[in-house]
């Protein structure tokens, strides 16, 4: 991404007030897409910044960063009191928000920068150009110092690539090259040690009993299962108890030892009854019955 910065740009100091924004440079990607680089951010602006950050479908903003507390469900007018000073890459196509840094409220060189993008330019790494661009007009507006210079210093110091003087062959009233510090090693603390142990100790005690009753579980499984295997053997007796006795040979052999049944040699002969025998018969009973009453 190239970045061009405007030139005679007002005066102005920061953070701006809240709401307002300046635009301080032009952007154009490595595809010819373009931007506009500004500093504070405008409300319709900050619309699209409360949508993006409940965005569902991104996957990586909701695991990875605070956005949808911060800018979703929170106040920006509440975030921005806090000493913060935002810088907005705008898309001059569409208008859109495409990504966010800001400074504060503690001192550059301090973790004081982050950053959020936009899906859409990830792949681009516009945001990391941007991001980097952003610092460098925080530190013109913020400090005359220079602020690498005295991270530089700060490394010579705590590096370990100076070389000391010699304090006695150094004449006197002269500016000492600077010492690094030495290292203290810190000492384990015993009720570290305590304590380490004793979660080795309760973690081997769980661990064993674990052992023992998935042992005890598994014996009473081959238990239930050998009983379960003697039921359906028993079973598979008693089905074919039943299918023996209820069997026709059984039941004739029985029919003839203990009812004396015998099947018939000859074939059944139809009997024919007179009609007259029968209204006879009928009209005996029907006598019998009257007498009775």
């Amino acid at each position: 991404m190239k970045i061009i910065p405007k030139e005679n740009l007002p005066d102005f100091s920061l953070p701006l007030p809240i709401y307002s924004a300046i635009r301080v440079a032009d952007a154009i990607a490595q595809d010819g897409e373009e931007f506009d680089v500004y500093v504070g951010l405008e409300k319709k602006y900050i619309e699209q910044l409360k949508k993006l950050s409940l965005d569902k479908n991104d996957v990586d903003l909701q695991n990875h960063t605070g956005d949808r507390a911060r800018f979703g469900e929170g106040s920006y007018e509440v975030w921005y009191e806090r000493g913060r000073t935002p810088f907005c890459l705008i898309n001059k196509r569409s208008d859109t928000l495409a990504s966010l840094v800001w400074f504060g409220p503690k001192p550059l060189g301090e973790k004081s920068i982050k950053f959020r993008k936009d899906r859409e330019y990830e792949k681009q790494n516009i945001s990391e150009i941007f991001a980097t661009n952003a610092m460098a007009k925080y530190e013109q507006a913020t400090s005359p110092i220079s602020i690498p210079k005295i991270r530089e210093a700060r490394d010579m110091v705590y590096n370990g690539t100076t070389n000391p003087l010699n304090d006695e062959a150094a004449p006197v009233n002269t500016l000492q090259a600077p010492h690094n510090k030495k290292q203290k090693k810190r000492r384990v603390s015993p009720f570290t040690i305590v304590l380490f142990l004793l979660g080795g100790a309760v973690s081997s005690v769980l661990y064993i009993g674990n052992i023992l009753a998935v042992g005890h579980l598994i014996v009473q499984i081959n238990v239930l299962e050998t009983k379960h295997q003697q039921i359906l053997n028993e079973q598979e007796l008693l089905k074919a108890q039943i299918n023996r006795l209820s069997g026709m040979e059984r039941i004739q052999q029985l029919a003839h030892d203990q009812l004396g049944l015998r099947n018939l040699r000859q074939l059944p002969v139809w009997i024919e009854i007179d009609p007259e025998r029968i209204n006879e018969v009928e009209g005996v009973i029907q006598q019998q019955m009257e007498h009775k009453q």
